[in-house]
């Protein structure tokens, strides 16, 4: 037996309210003003186009992530001296809606579905990690999944700043040539002129990438939906760079940025089936004879989602019967029903708790039917969930 499903699923990003932060750099009591800048790359939304997740997803498989770019435009990369004053943490300082059991974790809440009781809140709000730098650099200590808690990373003890700057910043290369033209042409003021030429006469090196990402962890039970919260991103830190007759060339202080970021995404619904093995029913002397024989199959769906189920046979006549048949073409009629003996119904509707859920059925040859040839009788039945969006 087979199930069909054939329902796809998607999710999107959503990154509202710009931000344009400079910050001032300090080095040795001199004011670099616009030594070491830092914007927030996107104004627009971002599609998680690899999210892919049903909530079964989300149960079995687990994470799925996306990355908030921010451009730090930079006379150099500060990471080529060991500094050890240099420090930096990321805090979420709030998050719109709240987590439903006030326990300050970081949430999405379901904003298309709705929990019937309170007790169901925790299928509505999906738990995320909110993390620093990049997801293939990830370290330890740069994800946090609470409200107002600060990333705990903490710097290696000799005062080395590239481990966290490999996580943190992009590479140099060709990304970082184009990104420099889109940043020029967004800010010229920036690109306009040179100076510090103690730098080998160079302007500023370009616009690094600063990181961060957000995290869907496994967790169960998540009910299908659109799922949303705004979020406000605090980075704090400092790192330095190169230095000539004892000044820091590049000090970049990022000193209480913030930014709201609107974060959105779709969980869909799915199910899952198990079909029975073969259903052997007990030999009959007289096929007129009526005999039944017990099957179960598993159904799991996505929390609250609707189902129904359906049986259809090879060799199905217009008013719904089935029929085994012989090698030389005789049939015996026979009916799916349920465990009570009732024959099947098709618009059933069972509700999905992402757990496996037992369909119990039978296979049930019809009495009083003509005698057939002995011999062996088959048919291959379809079972078939159909199912929607869950509420």
């Amino acid at each position: 037996m087979k199930y069909i499903n054939n329902f796809l699923i998607a999710a999107c990003l959503l990154l509202s309210h710009p931000l344009l932060a400079k910050d001032k750099v300090k080095g040795y009591g001199l004011d670099f003003a616009t030594l070491c800048n830092i914007y927030w790359a996107h104004t627009g939304i971002i599609n998680i186009s690899t999210f892919d997740k049903s909530g079964l997803d989300i149960e079995d498989s687990g994470e799925a992530s996306v990355e908030v770019p921010l451009d730090v435009y930079c006379l150099g990369r500060p990471d080529e001296l060991y500094n050890t004053s240099a420090y930096f943490n990321m805090t979420v300082t709030s998050v719109s809606p709240p987590p439903a059991n006030n326990d300050n974790s970081l949430v999405l809440t379901n904003t298309t579905n709705h929990p019937s009781s309170p007790a169901q809140a925790s299928h509505y709000q999906l738990k995320v990690a909110a993390c620093a730098g990049m997801l293939q650099h990830a370290q330890p200590g740069l994800c946090v999944n609470t409200i107002g808690t600060p990333t705990s990373y903490v710097l290696p003890a000799d005062g080395s700043q590239k481990e966290i700057m490999d996580a943190l910043l992009n590479d140099d290369g060709q990304q970082a040539t184009q990104q420099d033209k889109a940043f020029c042409s967004q800010y010229p003021e920036d690109c306009a002129g040179e100076i510090l030429w103690t730098h080998v006469g160079q302007k500023y090196d370009h616009p690094y990438r600063l990181y961060a990402h957000i995290q869907v962890p496994t967790q169960q039970g998540i009910a299908p939906g659109t799922y949303q919260g705004t979020y406000t991103l605090a980075l704090n830190g400092r790192f330095s760079g190169e230095k000539i007759f004892g000044i820091d060339l590049i000090d970049m202080t990022i000193n209480n940025v913030q930014q709201p970021l609107t974060f959105q995404l779709k969980v869909s619904s799915a199910c899952q089936v198990t079909a029975p093995g073969d259903i052997t029913l007990p030999e009959q002397m007289f096929s007129g004879q009526s005999v039944s024989q017990p099957a179960t199959a598993q159904v799991r769906c996505t929390f609250g989602t609707p189902y129904t189920i359906s049986f259809t046979g090879s060799h199905d006549d217009s008013e719904g019967i089935l029929h085994m048949m012989s090698s030389s073409g005789a049939a015996i009629p026979y009916q799916i029903t349920n465990s009570s003996g009732i024959p099947w119904q098709r618009g059933e509707i069972f509700t999905g708790d992402s757990e496996q859920q037992a369909i119990n059925f039978q296979a049930t040859t019809l009495a009083n039917a003509p005698d057939q040839p002995a011999g062996d009788y088959s048919d291959t039945v379809t079972m078939t969930v159909n199912y929607t969006e869950g509420s």
